[in-house]
């Protein structure tokens, strides 16, 4: 089960929208949220908790990854995109069902 935090996804596009009043050009911006997994209550399945939000920083050898500014222990980094008004020539991106059981599967 994955439980987002309203704070977080919030931030994330508070973040977007100061970006885009910026930069009339700009439609997509990139963060970080952060989160812990642990075992849930009835001990028969896992739960990713998603509760913090990180602009992020470029990294030094590429300007196009972004990496989170501060990490604790057992943190999950989620990429996370936020569009707004999509142009025709962006293209959309979609996934499938077997593309999200397999981003989460755990091995033990």
């Amino acid at each position: 089960m994955v439980y987002v935090k309203k704070t977080a996804i919030s931030l994330a596009v508070k973040h977007h929208c100061n970006k885009v009043n910026k930069s009339l050009s700009t439609y997509s911006t990139s963060c970080l949220l952060l989160g812990q997994a642990h075992i849930n209550d009835t001990e028969d399945g896992l739960v990713l908790e998603i509760d913090r939000f990180d602009p992020g920083k470029a990294s030094a050898q590429n300007q196009q990854i972004l990496l989170p500014t501060t990490t604790l222990p057992g943190d999950y980094v989620i990429s996370l995109t936020v569009v707004t008004s999509p142009t025709p020539n962006m293209g959309m991106l979609t996934h499938n069902m077997v593309e999200f059981e397999s981003s989460f599967k755990v091995n033990v």
